[in-house]
C-alpha cells in the first residue's frame, strides 16, 4: 500500500473527496476501528468507479499485512537441513586442509672440491719426484695420503635424512624463504574456509526465511478463504431463517391466510398483504413505490371499525421494493375493512393518515367471515 504523504484526519469526514483521505482511513477500516456510520460512509466512497479501481489493490495489500501480523509465529526448519549443512562444511574444511599441506623438503649433498683442486695444483708444481730428496718425497706422500682421505670424504658424504618439518618449526623458518608456496598456502586457506562456512550459513538462513514467508503466505490465503466462507454461510443462514419465518406465517395456523391486494390506479406501484388471522401475523410485499422527498416515510394503516390505526413503517430500497415479514396483526378479521399506505412526515408521530393514499386495498368480507367461522382442523 502506498504511503500517505499528507496530514492524517483527526476523525472520519462525512465525504471522502480525495485518495489521500481514503488511504489514511484504510488501516482503521481493515482493523474494524470505524463506527457503523463511518464504515458506511467509507464503503460508499470505495464503491465509486474512480476509487474502486485504485483502492482495490491497496485494500488487499493492507488486509494481507494485517493477516500476516496476526498469524506471525515461529516456523520449524525442514527435517535434516542442519545435518546437510554441517556435512557440507566439514567436506569443504577437509579439502582446504589437504590443499594447504606443506611439501617435503630435503637438503641436497654438496661435494667439496677444494681439496682436489689443491692436490692438482701441487701435482702441477712437482716436476720430477725422483730428483727430490727422500725426506721430501716422504712428506709429499703423507700430504697425498691426507688429500685422498679428504677427497673420499667429500665424494662420499654421510646420507641425508629426510625430515617432515611443520610450518611453524624453527628449521622451516630458517631454511624456507617467505615467498615460497609452502609458507603462503596455509594462511590463504583459512580465509577461504571462513568464506565457505559463512556462505553455507547464509544459504541456510535464506532457505529458512523463504520457507517461513511461504508458510505465512499460505496461512494468510487460507484464513482469507475461511473468512469469505464464513460470510457466505452467515448470509445463507440469514436467508434460510427469513424463509422459515415466511413459511411459518403463510402455512401456520392451519393455512388460514387472507390475501389483500393494494394498488393505485395512477401509478405502477402495488403490494400484497398476506394475513394469517389465526396466528396474528402478516407479510407485506411491496414493489414499485416512488422515491420519497426528504423528511418523509411510508406508513401502513389498518381501518378497523371505522378507525384508522398505524400498523408499521415501510422503508423500501432504491427500486421501491421491500419484503416485510412478522407484522403483528389481530387474530380476527372482524371489523377490519381496509388496508392502505400513506406518505407521512418524519417530524411527528402519525395519528391520522394523510391524503391521497399511495396504495389502497379492501379486505374481502366474505373470505374473512368464512375464515372466522371455520372450525379448527
Amino acid at each position: 500500500m502506498s504511503e500517505y504523504k499528507g496530514e492524517y484526519p483527526s476523525a472520519s469526514p462525512s465525504e471522502y473527496t480525495s485518495l489521500e483521505l481514503l488511504r489514511a482511513t484504510m488501516p482503521a477500516y481493515v482493523l474494524g476501528a470505524l463506527t457503523a456510520d463511518e464504515r458506511a460512509i467509507y464503503e460508499r466512497a470505495l464503491r465509486t468507479p474512480e476509487n474502486a479501481s485504485v483502492m482495490r489493490g491497496e485494500f488487499e495489500a493492507c488486509q494481507a499485512t494485517v493477516n500476516a501480523l496476526a498469524s506471525a509465529q515461529p516456523v520449524e526448519p525442514p527435517a535434516g537441513l542442519f545435518d546437510r549443512v554441517i556435512t557440507q562444511v566439514h567436506a569443504v574444511i577437509a579439502q582446504a586442509e589437504a590443499a594447504a599441506a606443506p611439501p617435503l623438503e630435503t637438503t641436497a649433498p654438496a661435494i667439496d672440491r677444494r681439496a682436489a683442486d689443491r692436490r692438482r695444483g701441487d701435482d702441477r708444481r712437482v716436476d720430477d719426484p725422483e730428483d727430490r730428496p727422500a725426506e721430501e718425497r716422504r712428506q709429499e706422500d703423507r700430504r697425498h695420503e691426507g688429500r685422498r682421505h679428504d677427497d673420499s670424504v667429500a665424494v662420499h658424504p654421510t646420507p641425508v635424512r629426510v625430515v617432515r618439518m611443520s610450518r611453524t618449526s624453527r628449521a622451516t623458518r630458517a631454511v624456507t624463504p617467505l615467498s615460497t608456496n609452502a609458507v603462503d598456502a596455509r594462511p590463504s586457506a583459512v580465509p577461504l574456509v571462513g568464506w565457505w562456512v559463512a556462505g553455507a550459513f547464509f544459504l541456510m538462513l535464506v532457505g529458512l526465511g523463504y520457507y517461513a514467508a511461504t508458510t505465512r503466505r499460505a496461512h494468510a490465503e487460507l484464513d482469507g478463504r475461511l473468512r469469505e466462507n464464513r460470510v457466505l454461510i452467515s448470509r445463507s443462514e440469514a436467508r434460510l431463517a427469513e424463509r422459515e419465518r415466511l413459511m411459518a406465517t403463510l402455512l401456520g395456523g392451519r393455512a388460514s391466510v387472507v390475501l389483500v391486494n393494494l394498488r393505485n390506479a395512477t401509478t405502477s406501484a402495488a403490494a400484497q398483504f398476506f394475513w394469517n388471522a389465526r396466528e396474528g401475523r402478516a407479510i407485506l410485499n411491496v414493489f414499485g413505490l416512488p422515491p420519497l422527498s426528504a423528511g418523509h416515510r411510508y406508513q401502513l394503516w389498518m381501518l378497523r371499525d371505522g378507525v384508522a390505526t398505524p400498523v408499521i413503517e415501510i422503508t423500501p430500497n432504491e427500486a421501491g421494493a421491500v419484503l416485510v415479514p412478522g407484522i403483528e396483526m389481530p387474530t380476527s378479521t372482524t371489523g377490519v375493512t381496509q388496508l392502505f399506505v400513506t406518505d407521512e412526515p418524519n417530524a411527528q408521530k402519525p395519528t391520522a393518515p394523510t391524503f391521497p393514499h399511495v396504495l389502497f386495498g379492501t379486505v374481502d368480507a366474505k373470505a374473512a367471515l368464512l375464515l372466522d367461522t371455520a372450525p379448527p382442523r
